[in-house]
Parts: structure tokens; sequence; C-alpha cells
């Protein structure tokens, strides 16, 4: 078995690499959205991932990226790990493993302190993880309430699709509350024109929020029948609830969910009107591991200001 990086994988195993991903995750990296994000951000690692290669076969893949985060010292880049893969039929032969171990020593040498992923607990992999030293290190919580059809309230603003030209006010309104928040606040400028442009997001997963003939915030939503949800709000403190009962009207009747930050931003307010609160309660999990030593959840958490009031973790922050 071989491990190759992004650059030496043969075009041939295009095929196969976007089956592996489809498979797992339903999504591929195309080339195109790779070229941007290398382009435009310089988001990937030098070699983007890294792929495991048999007798002309792929078995498995992992890609990487470098995400400015605000540690509890500094801001710094952490390595982002994304779409591990194996093939069904190589599972249990330590391809996961022997990446991920080349992707560490990778990022070490470099002088890159963490490496960071998402995963569900419930997984075989996050068994993995845990023998690499990676460590759980935040737990999304969950806020659900059903609620009712209504017509716009008074004062609390109005919804819409934006349009591709207001994605850098939008960005603006993102810097001005949150670029200064600790985990990933510090967002590269120009995030969601980027992942506009490489096909990541369309617009009709954001809304504009305007009150008062301005735009104040924004939402990023995933709408499915009977449910709409948000794990990414951006508003002032004062239009946060407005912005919550904006979104509560075009759940058009079914049930509105509240995940990530936004949720931790407005747990109080959310209790008192009758949202059903799971503190933890997503499957998914942050996972974390330190790329020099060793160090436990708790510790891992204090570093990467995980349990500061001023944590940020948004939708656009998932990888």
């Amino acid at each position: 078995m071989r491990i190759v990086a992004y650059d030496e994988l043969s075009p041939s195993l295009d095929r196969q690499r976007a089956a592996l991903q489809l498979g797992a995750f339903r999504r591929v990296f195309d080339r195109r959205t790779v070229s941007v994000y290398r382009r435009r951000w310089r988001d990937f690692a030098d070699y983007v991932g890294l792929f495991a290669v048999e007798r002309g076969e792929l078995l498995g893949q992992v890609y990487v990226r470098r995400i400015p985060y605000r540690t509890a010292t500094a801001v710094e880049q952490v390595a982002g790990i994304v779409a591990v893969t194996t093939r069904v039929d190589a599972r249990r032969r330590g391809v996961a493993r022997a990446l991920l171990t080349e992707v560490h020593r990778r990022e070490a040498r470099l002088g890159i302190r963490f490496a960071l992923l998402w995963t569900n607990r419930g997984w075989f992999a996050h068994e993995l993880y845990e023998s690499l030293g990676y460590r759980d290190v935040y737990l999304p919580s969950l806020a659900v309430r059903s609620v009712g059809p209504g017509g716009p309230g008074r004062g609390d603003g109005s919804l819409r699709p934006p349009s591709a030209d207001e994605l850098a006010g939008l960005e603006g309104l993102y810097q001005d509350l949150l670029g200064g928040a600790d985990g990933f606040g510090p967002r590269r400028p120009g995030f969601l024109q980027v992942v506009h442009d490489s096909g990541v997001l369309n617009l009709g997963e954001l809304r504009v929020y305007r009150r008062g003939g301005r735009t104040v915030g924004y939402a990023m939503v995933a709408s499915a029948p009977y449910q709409l949800t948000t794990g990414e709000l951006v508003a002032s403190e004062e239009d946060l609830p407005r912005l919550v009962r904006a979104l509560e009207r075009q759940a058009r009747g079914g049930a509105f969910v509240l995940s990530l930050s936004p949720f931790d931003r407005l747990h109080e307010h959310l209790e008192q009107k009758g949202y059903l609160v799971r503190p933890g309660g997503d499957w998914h999990a942050l996972m974390a591991c330190p790329l020099a030593g060793q160090m436990d959840a708790p510790a891992l958490r204090h570093a990467l200001a995980i349990d500061r009031p001023s944590f940020s973790c948004m939708a656009g922050d998932r990888f």
C-alpha cells in the first residue's frame, strides 16, 4: 500500500475517489472545488490530502484543511481533518490509521499544534480516533420547539435569501459581531463568497435578516419537510431573539431546531420560550488531538478556549 498526495494521485482514479467519498458522505470534493479553495483561500494543506493506493485501487483517503483558530494564547492554524474514508472491503486493515499517522507527522513537522475533526460518537471510527489521541472536546447542544404558522411579528423584521452581491456585506457583519470570538471566530475574510463560489454553499441556505430598513444579521438554514434547522445566527445580542422569531415563522408550523453556538448564546431565552433543551444532545462531536505529547479532554478544551464563554462554533465551521 502506497500513500500519495492529491497532486500525485492519477486523474484516472478520480471516479474511485468520488465513489469512495459519495458512499460515505453523499458529497465529494471535485477538482473544481479544490481548485477554488486552493487559489482563493489557501484553505487546504499544501498536499491537500493523502490517499492509500494498492495495485491501482484506491483504498482510503483523508483531506486536510488549515483553519485559523483562536486558542487560549493566540490565533494560529489548526489542521482540520476532513472526509476520512476507507473502502468497505478494506476496513480493519489499518488504512485510516496509516493515513492519519502520516498527516500528523506532516502537520507536526510544520509546527501545527492541534488536529481537529468531526465525527459521530456512535461510529466505529470514534474508537479509532481515540486510540490515536483524539478526545471529544465539544458536544453540540440541541434545542427544539414545534411552532405554529404565523404572520410577520411586529418589529421582528423580515427574512429572505440573499443575492450574490450581498455576501460581502454579510461577511462584514460576521467580522464586526463574531470575528473576535474564541475558537472558530477568526474566519478568513471572504468566507461566504468562497464557499458559495466553490459550490459548497448555495444562496438558498442563507437568510438575510432586515429590520428598520437595514440588514442587521443573517442565518444559515437547512430545510426539510416540517422542519427548519439553524446552526449559524449572526446578529447583535438585541436582535438575536427577533431573528429567532422570524425563523420560527419560516418553519411553517413544523419544528424549529437550533444547535452549535447559536444555542449557547440563547440558552436562557430558549428555555423561557418553551424549547426542549438537550445539552450535548447532538450525536456529532468535535474531537481534537495534540500533535506533540498527550493531553486529556479538559486540558484540550482549555488550550482550545472551548471552556470560555466567548467560544464560537457554528454551522459554517463544520468541516
